[in-house]
C-alpha cells in the first residue's frame, strides 16, 4: 500500500507540472519544478516497489522502471522543450542500455560497448539532423555526447579489476573508432585528443594482455613506445588532411610524450638482459637486447630529426651533443655507437646552422667518437676516452662555430644562447662521468702518477678551457647585438630602445654561466685527485684570457669578476688542503676576500680601469659578503690574534666602502662589517673577560648593534631621501623614524635578531622578556607611524608565549586566545578612536575566539581559578567596547549576551547578586541606546521631516557654510543608525 501511495503521488506531482505548463501560463516556471520532482520520484518508487511488494528479479524491475522513466521524460521533453529534460532523458536512456544488458545477463564489456554505441548514435543525431531538432534539444545533446565516452573510458579504467586486459582494450579500440570517426566529420581538436588518447591506452592495455599471457612484463611499454614514434613519422612525413591542430607541434608534442615508454623501455630491457652501460662495463646483454635497443635509438633519432626539420632545426646540434653526452650512462656499447651515427647522419645536409657552424662538421664530431668508441670495444678497451673525445668534438665544433662567424651586429638568437647553455651543462656533467668512469674502469685504485690519468687530467682541463671560451664568445656576441640594435623610430620614447642600455642583459645566459662555473669549481677537487685540479682552474684561467683583448666593454667586467673567481676558489683549496690550523685558513679567506672587494672599490674609484662600474659594484659587495661569512669561525670565548686581526679586516673594509657612493646596499653591507668586528671583539670580552652567560653577551651585542646603526643612520647622509606624498603622516621622529636610511637601520635590525635568536628563549625569563622588549622597541622605531600600534601588540602577544613556554604550557589555549581576542580589540578601539577604518575581519576572528572560549569556560570552566575566569571576562568586557565603537546594535546585543553568560557562569547562576548585576548591565544598555538615539535627533533634526519635504532644495555651493560653523566629516562606516 505504502508504494502505490507514493506511486499515486508521484504521478500526481508529474500530472500537475504538465497541465501547469499546458494550460495555466502563469506557473510555468512552477511546472518546471513539478515535472522534474516527478521525474525524480521515479527511481525512490522503483526502489520502494523492489523493497515492499516485488516478488521476481531486480534487473526486470530497474527496466520496467527505466522504460516508465524513459517514457515520461520523453513526454516532458515534446511538451516542454527544456534542454534540462534533455539531460534527464539521457540518463533515463543509459539506464534503459545497461537494464537490458543486466536482464540478458551479458559480460560486463557489453555495458560498455552499449554505451558507446549510444554515445555514437546520440553524436550522429546531433550531427546530421539539427535542423529537425530545437536548439535546446541540440545543445543538451551535444553537451551529453561530449561528456558521455570520456566518462565511460574513464569508468572502465576504473573497474578494470573486473575486466580482462583485452576486454579493456577492446573498450578502447571501440573508443578510437569514435573518436577517429568524429574527427573526420568536424575536424575538432577535442576529438583528436581523445583519438590520439584512446589508441595509446588500447595499445597498452593489448601489450599487457599479451604480457599476462607470457608471464613477462619486460615489453610492456614497447608497443607504446614504438607506436608514438611511429606516429612521429606519420605527422612528419604522411600530407594529412588538415587537422585541428598544427602538425609541427603536434609532431614536438609527441616526440616529447614518447620519451617516457622509450626511457622506460630501454631501462627494462637492460635490466632484463643484464646489460650494462657504456660507462660502467662491456656487457651488451646479448644478441636480442642488442638489436631491440638499436631499433629503438634508430627510431627515436629518426623521429628527432623529423622534430628538427620542422622546428627545432637551430637547436638539434646542441641537443645531439648532450644527448650523445648522457647516454653514456644509459646504453650499451653496440647501441650507442648506432645512435650517435644516427645524430651524425642528422646533419649531413647542405644548410648551414643559424650561427655558421657547418652541419658536416658536426656530424664528424659526432660520428668519429662512435667510431672510437666501437674501436675501443674491439680492442677491450676503456670506454671513456670515447666520452672524453665526444665532448671535445663538441667544444671545438661550437668553438668554430662562433669563430667563423662574423662579429657583426646581428638580433641575439635564442637558439645560440640554448647551445650556449647546454655546452656549459655539459661541461659540469662530462667531468663527473669522466670520474666516475676513470673509477669504475681502475676498481676505484687510480694511479694519479700513471702517463693515462695525467692524459685524461689534461684532456678534462683543455675541455673546460674551450667550452668556457666558447660560452663567453656567445656572451660577447650577445651583448654586441643588444647594444647596436636600432631605435625603433614609431615607437613612444618610453618604448624605445637606446644603445648601450643597462636593462638589455642576456639574464638566462649570465645566470648559466656563473652557476656552471660555480659547480665546476666545487667539483674540481673530486674529478681530479693529487692536486690536478689546479690544471682546471689553470685552464678556466686560459679559456677566459682568450678572449680578454676582443672583449666588448660588458663582457669585459665578467671577465675580471671570472678571472677573480679562480684566484679565489684557488687559494681557498690550498688554504684547506695544507696543514694549516682553520682558524688561519679562515682569516686567510677572509684577507683575499678583502683584497677582492678592495680591488673592485679600486676599479669604480678610477673609472678608466673598469668598463662597467655597476658591475664591479655588485662585484665588491658580494666578496665583502663573502669576507663576512669567512670571518665567522673566528669568534671564540677568549680573545685571539686571529679574531682581532679579522676584526681589524671588516672595520677596515667598511671604512674603505665609504668612498663608494652612498647606495643602499652598500650601507647594508659596512652595517653588517662594523657587526662582524663588534662581535669578534665584544663576545670574547663578554663571554671570557668578564664571565657573562652566552645569552647575556648576546643580549648586549644585539642592543649595541641596534642602537649603532641606527645613530648611523640617523647621523649619516642620506641614501634614499623620503617622498612623503602626504604632509599629514610625515613621521615625527624625523631623522630617526622609519623612512630616513631605511635600509641601513633595517640591517641592524635584522642583525639584533640573530644576536637576540638565543637570549628570547634562555633562561632566566627576564632576560628573555628584556630581548622580546628590544626587539618590540626596535619594530617600532622602524615602522610607518600609522602602524606603530602593531609592534607592541605582537610583543605582547609574543611575552605571553614565552611566559607559558616557561609554565610548561599550562592553559595554553585560554591564554592565547585571550591575548588574541585583546590585541585585535585594541587594534578596533585605536583605529576608531584614530578616525581609521576599523578591519572587520580582525572584529569577526576575535568574536568567534571569544564565542568559542566562552564554550570552553562551559565544559572546562569549573577546573580554571578565578583569576582565569576574570580574564575571560575583562577580555569580553575590551571586545564590547570595540563593539559599541563600531555602532552595530546586534553584534552589541550579541557580546552584551555572552559577557551575561559569562557573569552568570562565574556567579553560580541566578541569584541576588547575579539579577543585580545583569539589571544594572540591562539598564545601562538601554540608557545608552536612549542616549545615542537622542543625540542623533538633536544633531539632525531634518531627518523625522524627510517625508514632509515637497520642494527639492538645491544644494548648496562649494566651499559655502551657511551656519558658519566647522563642519566636521564623518567616515562612511560611522554612519549613524536613525531606525527608531
Amino acid at each position: 500500500m505504502q508504494g502505490v501511495l507514493l506511486c499515486a503521488l508521484t504521478l500526481f506531482i508529474y500530472a500537475a507540472g504538465l497541465v501547469s505548463y499546458r494550460w495555466i501560463p502563469k506557473l510555468r516556471l512552477a511546472s518546471y519544478s513539478f515535472t522534474a520532482t516527478g521525474l525524480a520520484l521515479i527511481p525512490v518508487c522503483g526502489l520502494a516497489i523492489y523493497y515492499l511488494m516485488w516478488p521476481l528479479s531486480g534487473a526486470l524491475l530497474w527496466l520496467l522502471v527505466s522504460l516508465v522513466g524513459t517514457a515520461a521524460v520523453l513526454g516532458a521533453l515534446a511538451l516542454m522543450k527544456a534542454r534540462v529534460m534533455i539531460y534527464l532523458a539521457v540518463a533515463f536512456v543509459v539506464s534503459d542500455v545497461l537494464a537490458v544488458s543486466k536482464t540478458m545477463q551479458v559480460g560486463l564489456i557489453w555495458y560498455f560497448v552499449s554505451l558507446l554505441l549510444l554515445a555514437t548514435a546520440l553524436a550522429l543525431i546531433q550531427r546530421f539532423a539539427p535542423a529537425q531538432l530545437p536548439v535546446q534539444l541540440t545543445r543538451g545533446i551535444n553537451d551529453s555526447a561530449r561528456v558521455f565516452v570520456p566518462v565511460t573510458m574513464f569508468a572502465s579504467m576504473m573497474i578494470g579489476t573486473r575486466l580482462q586486459f583485452w576486454e579493456t582494450a577492446l573498450i578502447f579500440v571501440l573508443g578510437t573508432l569514435y573518436a577517429v570517426t568524429f574527427v573526420a566529420l568536424d575536424r575538432s581538436f577535442y576529438f583528436y585528443v581523445q583519438a590520439r588518447l584512446y589508441s595509446l591506452l588500447a595499445t597498452l592495455y593489448f601489450t599487457l594482455w599479451l604480457c599476462e599471457f607470457l608471464n613477462n612484463y619486460v615489453y610492456v611499454l614497447l608497443p607504446t613506445a614504438i607506436l608514438s614514434l611511429i606516429s612521429c613519422f606519420i605527422l612528419g612525413l604522411v600530407n594529412l588532411p588538415a587537422l585541428p591542430w598544427a602538425p609541427s607541434k603536434d609532431l614536438m608534442a609527441t616526440w616529447c610524450l614518447a620519451q617516457p615508454p622509450v626511457i622506460f623501455s630501454v631501462a627494462a630491457v637492460m635490466v632484463d638482459a643484464h646489460a650494462e652501460p657504456t660507462l660502467f662495463g662491456s656487457s651488451s646483454g646479448g644478441l636480442g637486447a642488442t638489436l631491440v635497443l638499436s631499433l629503438l635509438v634508430t627510431l627515436n633519432a629518426a623521429a628527432l630529426g623529423l622534430v628538427g626539420r620542422s622546428r627545432l632545426k637551430t637547436y638539434i646540434p646542441a641537443l645531439a651533443f648532450i644527448v650523445g653526452t648522457l647516454s653514456f650512462i644509459a646504453l650499451p656499447t653496440i647501441p650507442l655507437v648506432v645512435l650517435l651515427l644516427g645524430l651524425a647522419a642528422l646533419h649531413v645536409m647542405p644548410k648551414p646552422l643559424s650561427h655558421g657552424a657547418q652541419l658536416p662538421g658536426v656530424a664528424g664530431g659526432l660520428a668519429l667518437p662512435a667510431l672510437l668508441l666501437l674501436l675501443l670495444q674491439i680492442t677491450d678497451s676503456h670506454s671513456y676516452w670515447a666520452l672524453l673525445f665526444l665532448g671535445l668534438s663538441g667544444a671545438v665544433c661550437y668553438l668554430y662555430s662562433e669563430l667563423a662567424t662574423p662579429r657583426t651586429a646581428e638580433t641575439p638568437s635564442n637558439a645560440r644562447i640554448f647551445s650556449a647553455i647546454t655546452l656549459l651543462a655539459s661541461g659540469v656533467i662530462t667531468p663527473v662521468l669522466l670520474s666516475i668512469g676513470v673509477d669504475v674502469a681502475y676498481r676505484y685504485r687510480v694511479i694519479p702518477g700513471s702517463l693515462e690519468y695525467s692524459a685524461l687530467s689534461v684532456g678534462i682541463a683543455s675541455y673546460l678551457g674551450l667550452i668556457v671560451a666558447g660560452a663567453l664568445l656567445t656572451l660577447d656576441r650577445t651583448y654586441r647585438a643588444l647594444d647596436a640594435r636600432p631605435i625603433h623610430q614609431n615607437a613612444p620614447v618610453s618604448g624605445q630602445i637606446y644603445t648601450l642600455s643597462p636593462l638589455q642583459t642576456p639574464y638566462l645566459l649570465l645566470t648559466a654561466l656563473y652557476v656552471s662555473i660555480g659547480l665546476i669549481l666545487i667539483s674540481a677537487p673530486a674529478v681530479l685527485m693529487s692536486h690536478r685540479d689546479y690544471l682546471m682552474y689553470a685552464a678556466l684561467l686560459l679559456g677566459t684570457l682568450a678572449i680578454f683583448w676582443k672583449a666588448s666593454p660588458r663582457t669585459f667586467s665578467h671577465l675580471g669578476i671570472l678571472i677573480r673567481l679562480y684566484l679565489l676558489w684557488a687559494a681557498i683549496q690550498l688554504t684547506i688542503t695544507s696543514s694549516l690550523f682553520s682558524l688561519h685558513t679562515a682569516l686567510i679567506i677572509t684577507f683575499l676576500a678583502f683584497l677582492l672587494s678592495a680591488c673592485s672599490l679600486l676599479l669604480i674609484r678610477f673609472h678608466q680601469l673598469s668598463r662597467s662600474a655597476n658591475t664591479e659594484l655588485i662585484t665588491g659587495l658580494v666578496f665583502g659578503w663573502v669576507a663576512l661569512l669567512a670571518a665567522l669561525p673566528l669568534i671564540r670565548t677568549d680573545i685571539k690574534v686571529t679574531a682581532l686581526l679579522g676584526a681589524l679586516l671588516l672595520t677596515g673594509l667598511a671604512l674603505l666602502w665609504q668612498v663608494a657612493s652612498r647606495r643602499p646596499a652598500v650601507s647594508a653591507l659596512q652595517v653588517a662589517l662594523a657587526s662582524g668586528a663588534l662581535t669578534l671583539l665584544g663576545y670574547p670580552l663578554l663571554a671570557g673577560n668578564l664571565r657573562f652567560s652566552d645569552a647575556l653577551s648576546l643580549l648586549l651585542l644585539g642592543m649595541l648593534s641596534l642602537a649603532g646603526s641606527k645613530t648611523w643612520a640617523a647621523l649619516s647622509a642620506s641614501t634614499q631621501p623620503a617622498h612623503i606624498s602626504n604632509p599629514k603622516q610625515e613621521d615625527y621622529l624625523g631623522r630617526w623614524g622609519y623612512e630616513y636610511n631605511a635600509t641601513t637601520a633595517r640591517t641592524g635590525l635584522a642583525l639584533t635578531h640573530l644576536y637576540l635568536l638565543h637570549p628570547v628563549w634562555a633562561e632566566p625569563l627576564a632576560l628573555s622578556c628584556l630581548a622580546i622588549l628590544i626587539l618590540t622597541v626596535g619594530w617600532w622605531v622602524q615602522v610607518a607611524p600609522q602602524m606603530r600600534l602593531y609592534p607592541p601588540l605582537v610583543g605582547i602577544n609574543l611575552l605571553m608565549f614565552r611566559i607559558l613556554v616557561e609554565n610548561e604550557m599550562r592553559e595554553v589555549f585560554l591564554y592565547f586566545s585571550q591575548a588574541l581576542v585583546f590585541s585585535f580589540s585594541l587594534l578596533l578601539v585605536f583605529s576608531i578612536i584614530r578616525r581609521q577604518k576599523p578591519s572587520l575581519i580582525l572584529y569577526s576572528i576575535a568574536l568567534g575566539i571569544q564565542a568559542f572560549g566562552t564554550l570552553y569556560l562551559t565544559v572546562a570552566g569549573w577546573s580554571l581559578p578565578w583569576s582565569d575566569r576574570l580574564i575571560i571576562v575583562l577580555v569580553t568586557l575590551v571586545l564590547l567596547v570595540a563593539t559599541a565603537l563600531l555602532k552595530r546594535k546586534i553584534l552589541v546585543i550579541l557580546v552584551v549576551a555572552m559577557l551575561s553568560y559569562q557573569i552568570l557562569y562565574i556567579v553560580g547562576g541566578l541569584n541576588i547578586f547575579s539579577l543585580f548585576i545583569l539589571g544594572f548591565a540591562l539598564i545601562g544598555l538601554v540608557i545608552w541606546r536612549l542616549l545615542a538615539r537622542d543625540e542623533t535627533i538633536q544633531t539632525q533634526p531634518h531627518l523625522p521631516r524627510r517625508p514632509c519635504d515637497s520642494q527639492p532644495t538645491a544644494p548648496p555651493a562649494a566651499g559655502s557654510n551657511p551656519s558658519g560653523a566647522q563642519q566636521t566629516s564623518t567616515p562612511a562606516w560611522q554612519k549613524p543608525d536613525h531606525t527608531p
